[in-house]
């Protein structure tokens, strides 16, 4: 599913949202100002006058729920609008640039330009380019210098068209152009390299190094800081138009799309098509053409549209937390209403007028804690942009922030949680007013099973949702979704039966049918590599959680007997043991939900909690996954004017000595097109035989193969397979290649799927998927292969094994120094996986946060069912007050029945986190073994426990203070 298509799904689906959310709000505040009676009106706020801590803990619980889905949707929002900004930071207008070399390049220029469509085109700028190397001059000019960067873009153009170009918000650009001996820099270089206004610096280029001085200092995004296509954004050195064009360099023709129906891609594809007749006349070399609008617009909606999806799972984790909250206490605050429905009921009111006074004393609490939510959320999308921003900007470069105020996720999520709060207080009360008004007044409230309508209620939701969402999936394929439709459908399915006598038998038939559809999709995406995805841990996972529950459920009994040993053991009173055991007994159903309530709330923090122990104690492992052994790629763009190859070069030098095994890769770059998903650009290297298929890889590599593959084509038996088909003929015609993931859209499988080459319409396809992080993101082909598609090489690469008494650092920059002139580069392969690491840890730490509150609301949540627990046991402890049980009894016996419940689902939860955790771990690091962090799952299971004990700690306080003669006479009547 493309990009754009993704994005009018999730844009239907966040309409419709609203404007059910939005009705609900509507409808609510309509109801609030046309319920003029007095009696009504007194009565929707005397309930919170009378009970201000139950409907302030209601009205918390709301605006918890709506804080998190607001902060959710908000940050996941601000950043997809933030991503999608990336184009204008990086390029400014720029959406077609096509790049002329040679004796013929003016003329092609005159021809293009006079060929422009001006329907089609909003404006156009000439610019003459060249890559050269940047540095800081030591004490002596033929030294090598202090620092550098050998990768930057020299351009000039004339300013004054460049102003109207960009048009006005987007680039400081200057009034005029360098002097002689001048040069204006981009503000990343000035801090990469330290140089300030003033300061002498070298342009190095393969002719020599030649003096400037530092003029002006600009911005460094659009088109002050244009430095190519996507890979190269804000490195760039504008120079004096006389000294460039006496050097090798290229024109460029930048070109803005007017704008029109049909997306950037579809336009881009236009305008080529336009220019057609004109360029097929051009001699060789013909221009290059890049469509770098439609290639960022992909990728940054791409990366946009992930970042939203992870949000929005957590907020509906966090939210689905806080819901249980909300609901709990609605019950528990109604179920404190009985004897008052029952006198209503008694006195000749009607249900429906019941009904009608407890909606709008919960409209009343919604509104307030729907209010309170939108702060909060709002607050919280402010903390999770600042902990978002500095990664972002290190992975993407080019990238500004700011929170939005999304209208839409500000409505949804107050409208849910409020509707929330409405359906918990209005259901909480059929069961009363289904009883005679007698019954009603001598009913004693037995805590157990939620009330059918609320299951009827959600279960039927879901299956409309999940239903709808495979049916999504059947014809755009969807990335995330895809996955759930069917689970959430047949977990609806369970509700609705929940409270029958198939109860059990419904939720693990749905459990067991999920992971079965979980597993389905995993073996028919990943082929041979079935079982080895993440999505089944969390099938397997689901059957182990609901299965504990039930069989919690069912060994409540036997468990009882446990605690009762257990607690007469610390406590002299056997009575004490007795009251926790008969609590738990006589609830089975309510702690098997309580229990796999507490396992799926813990769930997702012992999962990030244990990938990144494994991480932190496997580190070298990461970086062999990640590097295939691999210490150095270096990097050359300089011709070949000796005849010697890169790698002959190198290794006969003064550094060549210091690396204990060199192989050349050629690079190129070029576009792909990929079915029914956009085009990508990307860089295409040359892998020779021996480098892809040696038996003698660096490190003793399992496979012999360059890089590790997480994937393979299913008609190949393994690794070493895949990276010999690359040189292999095929029947189809089709070379094959080697793709990093990082390349592919996410959520795609691409495995054996054709690719078409360029404008080449050439098509290949892939044999094998490489890791993500892998530090050489690209497509990997046979050098005779690419000939045979007809691109060639611009740079020159080489794979680098150091010797181990070798300095990774100071050999790059003694590197980088001696090749200056050749904008050699070495990047440190450990290097660069740690930056990646880091950047994947801070978005952990983002996670974790989100999933933190959602943990803490899931213990308010247990907390309130324990206090449920004590209030309708109250003649119950009275009568043991009054027979001598102390106080430390009594709350000891409520401690017990909640560490017989969070114990056993903190537990649970933290035993598959840990088994999730690791599962991913594996998928991330592209296989090999990792120790089990226990001590990082014990310190996840004590924090819980300990944080859940202390929540029960403020009922068992309240039922420990409790007079016996009150309790009686409160029960009594």
């Amino acid at each position: 599913m493309s990009a754009a298509t993704e994005g009018k799904v999730w844009s239907m689906y966040k309409l419709s949202l609203t404007i059910g959310a939005a009705a609900v709000l509507a409808v609510a505040l309509i109801a609030v100002v046309v319920a003029r009676l007095r009696p009504l009106t007194w009565l929707s706020m005397r309930g919170p006058r009378r009970r201000p801590v139950e409907s302030g803990l209601a009205a918390l619980g709301i605006a918890l729920g709506a804080s998190l889905t607001v902060g959710a949707l908000v940050l996941g929002s601000s950043l997809e609008a933030s991503v999608s900004q990336m184009k204008q930071n990086r390029l400014g207008p720029i959406d077609v640039v096509f790049t002329l070399r040679g004796a013929q390049a003016d003329l092609q220029l005159k021809k293009l330009t006079d060929a422009l469509p001006r329907d089609q085109v909003a404006g156009s700028l000439v610019i003459d380019r060249a890559e050269g190397s940047l540095g800081v001059p030591s004490a002596e000019l033929a030294s090598p210098p202090v620092r550098a960067e050998p990768d930057i873009v020299l351009l000039d153009m004339d300013f004054n068209k460049a102003k109207d170009f960009v048009g006005e918000g987007m680039s400081d650009l200057p009034s005029e152009s360098p002097r002689e001996g001048e040069v204006f820099i981009t503000s990343e270089l000035s801090d990469l390299l330290g140089v300030r206004e003033g300061d002498a610096v070298l342009i190095g280029l393969p002719r020599g190094r030649f003096p400037f001085k530092v003029a002006k200092v600009l911005d460094g995004r659009g088109l002050a800081g244009y430095g190519g296509p996507i890979d190269r954004p804000a490195k760039s050195a504008w120079v004096p138009r006389s000294w460039l064009t006496s050097q090798a360099h290229e024109m460029q023709l930048l070109v803005s799309l007017a704008d029109g129906s049909g997306s950037l891609d579809d336009r881009s594809r236009a305008l080529l098509e336009a220019l057609g007749p004109v360029t097929s006349e051009f001699e060789a070399p013909k221009p290059s053409v890049a469509k770098v609008g439609a290639e960022i617009e992909i990728a940054a909606a791409s990366v946009g549209g992930l970042m939203r999806r992870q949000l929005l799972q957590l907020g509906s984790f966090a939210g689905a937390a806080s819901l249980a909250l909300v609901i709990a206490i609605f019950a528990m605050v109604v179920a404190d209403r009985r004897r008052e429905i029952g006198i209503l009921r008694a006195t000749g009111m009607r249900r429906t007028e019941v009904s009608a006074e407890i909606a709008q004393e919960a409209v009343v609490l919604g509104l307030i804690g729907a209010a309170l939510g939108v702060g909060l959320g709002m607050l919280v999308a402010a903390v999770g942009a600042s902990a978002a921003k500095k990664t972002l900007t290190q992975v993407l470069g080019g990238f500004d922030f700011a929170v939005v105020g999304d209208v839409e996720a500000i409505v949804i999520g107050a409208g849910g949680a409020f509707l929330a709060g409405i359906v918990a207080a209005v259901s909480g009360t059929r069961r009363w007013l289904s009883m005679p008004p007698a019954a009603a007044l001598r009913a004693i409230e037995e805590q157990g099973r939620p009330v059918r309508v609320l299951h009827l209620v959600v279960g039927l939701a879901a299956m409309v949702f999940g239903v709808a969402t495979a049916a999504t999936d059947l014809k755009y394929r969807t990335s995330t979704f895809s996955y759930l439709g069917p689970p959430i459908a047949l977990a609806g399915l369970a509700l609705v039966l929940y409270q029958t006598q198939w109860a059990y038998v419904a939720m693990l038939v749905a459990a067991i049918a999920s992971a079965a559809w979980l597993i389905g999709i995993d073996i028919a995406w990943n082929g041979k590599a079935a079982g080895e995805g993440v999505f089944v841990t969390f099938g397997m996972a689901m059957v182990l959680v609901i299965a504990g529950a039930v069989a919690f459920g069912v060994l409540a009994p036997i468990i009882a007997r446990g605690i009762t040993r257990l607690l007469n053991a610390a406590h002299s009173r056997t009575v004490t043991g007795r009251l926790a055991a008969a609590n738990l007994a006589s609830s089975r159903g309510q702690a098997g939900f309580t229990v796999a309530t507490c396992a799926l709330v813990v769930l997702m923090p012992a999962s990030i909690a244990t990938v990144s122990a494994m991480e932190r104690a496997d580190r070298s492992r990461v970086l062999w996954n990640q590097t295939g052994g691999w210490t150095a790629m270096i990097e050359s763009r300089a011709a070949d004017e000796s005849g010697s190859s890169f790698e002959e070069r190198i290794r006969s030098g003064p550094l060549g000595s210091q690396f204990e095994q060199l192989s050349e890769l050629p690079k190129a770059r070029t576009t792909f097109h990929l079915v029914g998903a956009g085009s990508v650009s990307s860089p295409l290297y040359a892998t020779s035989r021996e480098l892809a298929t040696a038996a003698t890889a660096p490190g003793g590599n399992r496979s012999g193969a360059m890089l590790p593959l997480t994937a393979i084509d299913r008609e190949l038996a393994d690794e070493s397979a895949a990276w010999s088909s690359l040189f292999e003929d095929h029947d189809d015609g089709a070379a094959r290649v080697i793709v990093t993931a990082g390349v592919l859209p996410s959520g795609i499988d691409l495995r054996g799927a054709p690719l078409r080459v360029g404008e080449t319409g050439k098509v290949v396809k892939i044999a094998g998927i490489a890791h993500r992080n892998s530090f050489m993101p690209g497509v990997f082909i046979a050098p005779e292969k690419l000939e045979a598609l007809g691109v060639k090489t611009d740079r020159r690469n080489a794979l680098g094994l150091l010797r181990n008494d070798a300095d990774a650092e100071t050999l790059s920059l003694a590197f980088q120094g001696l090749y200056f002139g050749e904008g050699a580069r070495m990047t440190v392969a450990s290097d660069q996986v740690e930056q990646q690491l880091r950047a994947r840890a801070l978005l952990a730490q983002l996670l974790q946060s989100f999933l933190s509150v959602g943990l803490i609301v899931g213990i308010a949540s247990l907390a309130v069912v324990i206090a449920r627990s004590v209030r309708s046991r109250r003649h119950e402890i009275a009568v043991l007050r009054a027979i001598g049980v102390s106080r430390r009894g009594v709350a000891w016996s409520v401690v017990g029945q909640s560490l017989g419940l969070t114990t056993s689902g903190v537990g649970l939860g933290v035993l598959l986190g840990g088994y999730i955790g690791g599962r991913i771990f594996l998928a991330m690091s592209a296989g090999g073994d990792a120790a089990v962090p226990w001590v990082t799952l014990l310190v996840v299971f004590v924090v819980a426990v300990t944080i859940t004990t202390a929540g029960a700690a403020v009922p068992a306080m309240s039922a420990a203070r409790l007079a016996p003669a009150r309790a009686l006479s409160e029960a009594a009547s």
